[in-house]
C-alpha cells in the first residue's frame, strides 16, 4: 500500500504560536536533538521556519498513516533529521512503531526495514510545506 500526507503551515500563525508558548511549544514538538539544533539557529526567521518545518512534516506523517495524536502517538516519537547532502528523512521510536502497530494493525513493524519513507520539506517567506509518502 501506498499512502501520502500532505502538511501546509504559515510562517506568520508559527511565528505568533511561538511567541505565545515559547519554551512549552518546543519542549512539546521537538526531540530533544531537534531543540539543540533550533537552538543553534540565531536568526528568529530561520528558527520559526524550522518549527513550521518540523510541525508540517510530523503532521504530514500522521495524515499519511491516517491517524492523528489522540491514538497514542506524541511529536516526541518523530524526529526529523538532515543529512549532509540536505536530504531530510524520519528518525521513528519504538513507541512510534509500537502503536503503529496497534492503530493500523499491521503485523511486524518493528523497525524502519518494513517501511519506506519519503520526505520533502520546502519552505518560503509565507509557508512551510512537507509532502510524505509511506510505501508498507
Amino acid at each position: 500500500m501506498i499512502s501520502c500526507g500532505v502538511d501546509i503551515v504559515e510562517m506568520d500563525t508559527m511565528r505568533v504560536t511561538y511567541m505565545r508558548q515559547g519554551e512549552r511549544l518546543l519542549e512539546r514538538l521537538l526531540t530533544k536533538h531537534e531543540q539543540a539544533e533550533w537552538s543553534r539557529l540565531r536568526q528568529p526567521e530561520r528558527q520559526v521556519a524550522y518549527l513550521a518545518k518540523r510541525f508540517a512534516a510530523k503532521e504530514a506523517l500522521l495524515k499519511a498513516i491516517k491517524t492523528g495524536l489522540s491514538q497514542g502517538f506524541s511529536w516526541q516519537q518523530i524526529e526529523v533529521v538532515k543529512a549532509e547532502s540536505g536530504a531530510v528523512s524520519f528518525k521513528l521510536s519504538p513507541d512510534f512503531y509500537a502503536n503503529l502497530v496497534k492503530v493500523a494493525s499491521l503485523s511486524d513493524y518493528s523497525s524502519d526495514k518494513n517501511l519506506e519513507i519519503a520526505l520533502s520539506l520546502s519552505d518560503s517567506l509565507h509557508y512551510a510545506i512537507a509532502q510524505v509518502f509511506i510505501m508498507w
